[in-house]
């Protein structure tokens, strides 16, 4: 079996003799259409950050609330916001980009029924447990938050601040370029 990419769809092709008279081969190609391979395997991907530069503060209207979460809905994974600590409902496209670093998926909810283990966050409607804005169900979500980016902050010196400025010998500046 070998794996052919053809103009971004994936085959499968399978060679195979016929008959041991004529040892023709026939070839069998079958679309694999929109296929991912997910993995709890190590590989790069994972490790690559979701550039964010959408703000939801100053936006709030672009990222409605749901009526039954404590959460806001993302419609594209590109449009997480950068500047949000709560949770978040993104489509289940996000698990291709998704780096167990920068985020933490809690659930999903995509059915009428409520299990709190599957969702990950409370549930604060009545009965239909699927993601409602405005009354109106909308895709499956998977339920996110963005962990917490630590910064390093190290003390330093003004000598290595500046260094290249100061002459080994004297403790003074030596001189700026410019005017």
């Amino acid at each position: 079996m070998i794996m052919v990419e053809q103009n971004g769809l994936k085959f499968l092709n399978i060679m195979k003799i016929q008959t041991e008279t004529d040892k023709m081969l026939m070839e069998k190609y079958f679309s694999m259409g929109s296929v991912f391979w997910f993995t709890n395997l190590d590989n790069r991907k994972r490790h690559e950050d979701i550039i964010l530069y959408k703000n939801y503060y100053g936006n709030e209207s672009e990222y409605p609330t749901y009526d039954n979460y404590d959460a806001i809905n993302v419609d594209k994974t590109k449009d997480i916001p950068m500047d949000y600590k709560g949770f978040m409902g993104v489509p289940i496209t996000f698990v291709d980009k998704y780096n167990p670093e920068q985020f933490e998926i809690l659930g999903m909810a995509s059915s009428a029924g409520y299990n709190e283990e599957v969702v990950g966050i409370p549930f604060l409607g009545d009965k239909d447990a699927r993601p409602l804005i405005n009354g109106k169900n909308t895709f499956a979500r998977i339920f996110i938050k963005k962990r917490n980016m630590k910064i390093e902050l190290k003390e330093i010196s003004i000598r290595e601040v500046s260094k290249g400025y100061f002459n080994d010998n004297e403790e003074g500046v030596v001189g700026f370029g410019g005017n």
